[in-house]
């Protein structure tokens, strides 16, 4: 009895050895593809539009991540005003509201105010692309509470999607990214597991409640409707 007791323990054992080695080597693999289809986005994709989106998608589901969109505001008068961003991310580490800008060259960054490019002969200006993000961001925290979901970080990021080494900035802020750290700035982002999977699910289900595409052309920072 005993030994068959024994022989029992051993089996299930195996069994679950055999089912943990199955879920590293899934997970290592699923790692290890993602990790080259970044890659290859990186080396070949830069041409597309949706190149910071097509690199997003290497590593995090496509149902997490909103493009082109506009956010609602509530007016106190009575219906919507949008705001517009190029990306959201939901993630176990919060959302991402992510601003992508085409700038290169030198580049003087201060916190508030306007951003220029100093190697151009006029030093020409553009707004500052945190604070154009920062409207974006309070629409979708206006979301998140409207649906009864608190303390969730939501993460001001700015990515200068065609610059490689091609850019210099003034100043060095860790939510300023070039295409190579975006990827893993993401996944150190996702490693904080301030939401659970039904969280980060809830999340992404009220935002995409509120939400709508936004139409090709210009970018507008604010619309009404």
């Amino acid at each position: 009895m005993i030994e068959q007791y024994l022989r029992v323990i051993l089996t299930f054992s195996i069994i679950i050895a055999f089912i943990a080695l199955a879920i590293i080597v899934f997970y290592v693999v699923k790692y290890i593809r993602s990790r080259a289809n970044a890659a290859k986005v990186l080396q070949s994709g830069r041409k597309s539009k949706n190149f910071i989106y097509n690199l997003i998608a290497t590593s995090f589901p496509r149902n997490n991540i909103f493009r082109n969109v506009l956010i609602p505001v509530p007016q106190s008068e009575g219906g919507n005003s949008y705001v517009s961003t190029d990306l959201i991310l939901v993630n176990h580490g919060g959302i991402a509201v992510i601003k992508e800008c085409r700038e290169i060259g030198r580049i003087d960054n201060p916190v508030r105010g306007d951003w220029i490019k100093t190697d151009s002969p006029v030093g020409e200006s553009f707004p500052n692309p945190f604070e154009q993000n920062m409207a974006a961001m309070r629409a979708i925290e206006q979301i998140v509470k409207r649906e009864k979901l608190y303390n969730i970080p939501i993460r001001n990021i700015v990515v200068f999607s065609q610059a490689n080494k091609n850019v210099q900035f003034k100043n060095k802020y860790e939510q300023l990214l070039l295409p190579g750290r975006v990827i893993t700035a993401m996944r150190n982002m996702n490693q904080n597991r301030f939401l659970s999977y039904f969280e980060v699910r809830r999340t992404t289900d009220a935002i995409r409640k509120y939400v709508k595409q936004r139409r090709s052309g210009p970018r507008p920072q604010h619309t009404s409707q």
